[in-house]
């Protein structure tokens, strides 16, 4: 019998689910029809008391194993709701990653850290003029108020998961681990837990492309004020980025919501040429 996989997403309020339907959406069907997913969209809380509404909705991801159109799949893909899939291109995630620890991009290796510290965190902190304190992996978890004892961490945009293997390891983070200023919503908490207890599988790092980081690494020139406003060469490196990767992630940053370059992209095509 066949795997039961779905790619799964939180989407709460209007406004992320029309961006989800105009942009994203898109990319997710074909990739899901071509590779046997379902696609489950969750529209609201799914933990229903008050505590849910004292922090951030990413912390929803946590307790999608537990839900009922979720708990019976034997792979479940959590994604963003701003997270792109090249589907021209991109091979089955339940089947590049092949194992039973969480499959979770590692920063430390995407970052390129030197001496401790990040090449792309100290391209951006030039970028925003000094305002990006740069700082090491363990700064990163004691910033967010968790103890500095692990050395790599994650975007947790793209996670694959079994429900049957890490349905309690979520619950454990979701119950167990407060949000605070610089914990990212969920994502510090949520990395320290999985990186803590050697969960993790890192993930080709094409299966969650952080915009900003790319353009960090490849085409530091963006950030230019002479490039910046230039929609012709912002149009060719996001059409450059998404023919280099599988699933592009258009998280914000730099003054500037990279997020909306996601409407340069032409989506039809595998990539640039």
């Amino acid at each position: 019998m066949s795997e039961k996989k779905a790619l799964v997403t939180v989407l709460i309020g209007e406004f992320h689910q029309q961006l989800w339907a105009q942009h994203f959406q898109p990319t997710w069907e074909p990739y899901a029809k071509a590779h046997g997913y379902d696609i489950v969209v969750i529209d609201d809380y799914i933990d229903p008391s008050p505590r849910s509404r004292d922090r951030r909705p990413h912390w929803q991801k946590c307790l999608i194993l537990e839900h009922e159109q979720v708990r019976d799949y034997d792979s479940v893909v959590w994604i963003d709701g701003d997270v792109a899939i090249n589907h021209h291109r991109a091979p089955c995630i339940v089947e590049a990653h092949n194992s039973d620890l969480v499959g979770a991009l590692s920063y430390g290796q995407v970052l390129k850290y030197e001496d401790g510290y990040s090449v792309l965190e100290s391209r951006l902190n030039q970028a925003l003029e000094g305002q990006f304190r740069h700082r090491t992996i363990p700064e990163h978890y004691t910033d967010a108020g968790l103890p500095g004892d692990v050395d790599d961490w994650t975007n947790t945009g793209v996670l694959v998961l079994k429900p049957r293997l890490h349905r309690d390891l979520l619950r454990t983070v979701y119950d167990g681990y407060q949000e605070t200023p610089m914990s990212m919503a969920d994502n510090m908490p949520l990395s320290y837990h999985l990186f803590k207890n050697k969960s993790v599988k890192p993930l080709d790092p094409r299966f969650n492309c952080d915009i900003l980081y790319a353009l960090l690494d490849h085409y530091p020139f963006i950030v230019w004020p002479s490039v910046r406003d230039n929609q012709r060469i912002r149009s060719m490196v996001a059409n450059a980025i998404w023919g280099n990767n599988f699933f592009i992630h258009y998280t914000g940053g730099l003054g500037r919501d990279f997020r909306m370059d996601i409407r340069f992209v032409r989506t039809e095509n595998s990539g640039i040429f």
